[in-house]
């Protein structure tokens, strides 16, 4: 049995195929292609640069302090020193927070029995690092996934995720 339509589908595809139409769409998709590459190579050295720099901070310490004119090294050091200082509390204390919030996520996903609850509580604790829009951010997956299952299930999740960003936010304000 033949299919009537079925030649004049492959004619027009045809029409659409070609050269002319084409090239235009291929330059977008290589002006794309080279864009995502080349944001991924940035993203990839940064992150080297931050390793090499959390595994040796003394030389490059070393390295700031000899770049620094000899009559403000003192001052130079001791404010690296400080800085050193304050930012292994701050990361000390966001990976605390990163935790508690990995853990608490995760009891309440799982009793909730939400499926993926030990990815979304991941995604949750490691989007804490991240400081105005994180976890607004980490709320929207455990959400998606219980929105899949049900509404109501979608609702506890956000009464979930709301209560401990409360209490996260009670918590900073109780320790200033």
């Amino acid at each position: 049995r033949q299919v009537t339509w079925m030649p004049d589908l492959e004619r027009q595809l045809m029409q659409l195929g070609t050269w002319d139409r084409l090239q235009p769409l291929g330059g977008q998709l290589l002006g794309f292609a080279g864009g995502a590459a080349s944001t991924t190579i940035q993203l990839l050295l940064m992150a080297l640069l931050a390793i090499l720099l959390a595994l040796d901070p003394r030389s490059h310490q070393k390295v700031v302090l000899a770049l620094t004119p000899g009559f403000w090294r003192p001052q130079m050091g001791q404010l690296l020193s400080e800085c050193r200082q304050a930012l292994g509390g701050w990361l000390a204390g966001m990976t605390l927070s990163g935790v508690a919030v990995f853990g608490l996520t995760w009891a309440g996903l799982a009793a909730l029995k939400v499926p993926l609850a030990l990815l979304s509580a991941l995604v949750c604790g490691l989007l804490t690092f991240v400081h105005t829009i994180g976890p607004t951010l980490a709320t929207l997956l455990p959400l998606a996934v219980a929105l899949l299952i049900s509404p109501s299930l979608a609702l506890q999740v956000l009464v979930l995720r709301l209560g401990l960003l409360f209490c996260r936010k009670r918590t900073k304000q109780q320790r200033r």
